[in-house]
């Protein structure tokens, strides 16, 4: 499953993989529980760990993307604000957009 494979890829930095990864997951139905699923508690799981791969490849504007995705997701999750947070600034440093 894309989840399990996520996971395992972020726990070995393999952050290209996770990358590779986003489009397969963008279309999973998080509301019935199948295969690509049936594991993840949390649907803003995959989103996160595809930010935190963007911005380890530098990839600020994408990783600032799937972070929104993921807060949209799991609006509560603190960590995810501090991660876009950190998106916006080093945007805003870089004279790039938000």
């Amino acid at each position: 499953a894309y989840h399990e494979y996520a996971i395992l890829s972020y726990k070995y930095e393999q952050w290209d993989d996770i990358i590779a990864l986003s489009n397969r997951f963008k279309a999973i139905d998080f509301k019935y529980k199948w295969p690509y699923n049936e594991f993840s508690s949390q649907e803003g799981t995959l989103y996160d760990i595809t930010s935190l791969a963007l911005y380890h490849r530098g990839k600020i504007e994408a990783a600032l993307s799937f972070a929104r995705q993921a807060l949209d997701k799991e609006p509560n999750n603190t960590r995810i604000q501090k991660n876009i947070a950190l998106y916006q600034e080093i945007l805003t440093n870089q004279g790039g957009r938000t």
